[in-house]
């Protein structure tokens, strides 16, 4: 008899235009039913996507094996290809445009590159910030979200997932999420700027101002 991880868990089938999820329940007897939900990629809808699972009290997420394969027949298994994570993110359009002329920014918005892998990961990133067994990037998501939005803040959690495929492909390694936690630690004894500090401060999701003059 396989052992019961999880009791309420959902499964979900990622597409380009649509979601579906499924909600499996186990009670003490063993026995499992099923609940099963289709949804459309807009927000309006991930967001009714969220409720439901609230609604069914599920609090574990894991994306299918379908998700891997769109990813992996995207990029590829080769990483020699591209420099570094940076140039892979840039190809898969999650890093923001270079729309300069004459010295001033015109947008700042990600390019339209990656139709098909950049909702795939958006996907993903939507269920990374809700499973629990990776607080590190649910609380790298929720810093970001108080200070740059919703939107932004997926989108940063889609390149932060494609930079842990590639290295993972790279270097032929696990996912370490001992990384990204150290990274969101400021170490214990250390001598910072005003500017540092500030910084540190803002990443952690709180606003900054200056005090009032006299």
């Amino acid at each position: 008899m396989l052992k019961i991880i999880y009791r309420i868990c959902c499964g979900m089938d990622v597409h380009k235009s649509f979601v579906v999820a499924c909600i499996a329940s186990t009670n003490e007897q063993g026995v499992t039913t099923y609940k099963s939900k289709r949804f459309s990629t807009f927000t309006g809808d991930l967001r009714q996507c969220a409720a439901w699972l609230d609604e069914n009290n599920c609090k574990d997420v894991c994306i299918q094996a379908f998700s891997a394969i769109g990813v992996i027949s995207e990029i590829g298994v080769d990483m020699s290809v591209f420099p570094t994570s940076k140039h892979l993110c840039s190809w898969a359009g999650l890093t923001p445009q270079n729309n300069e002329s004459a010295g001033k920014k015109k947008t700042t918005r990600i390019s339209r590159a990656g139709a098909y892998i950049k909702p795939l990961l958006v996907q993903c990133a939507l269920c990374a910030i809700r499973a629990k067994r990776f607080p590190e990037v649910r609380r790298r998501y929720l810093a970001l979200k108080k200070r740059r939005g919703h939107k932004k803040a997926i989108i940063a959690i889609a390149r932060m997932l494609l930079t842990a495929i590639y290295n993972m492909l790279k270097k032929n390694e696990p996912y370490n999420p001992e990384l990204y936690r150290k990274a969101d630690r400021p170490p214990a004894h250390r001598e910072v700027s005003l500017e540092e500090a500030i910084f540190i401060i803002q990443r952690q999701g709180y606003l900054v101002t200056a005090p009032p003059t006299a």
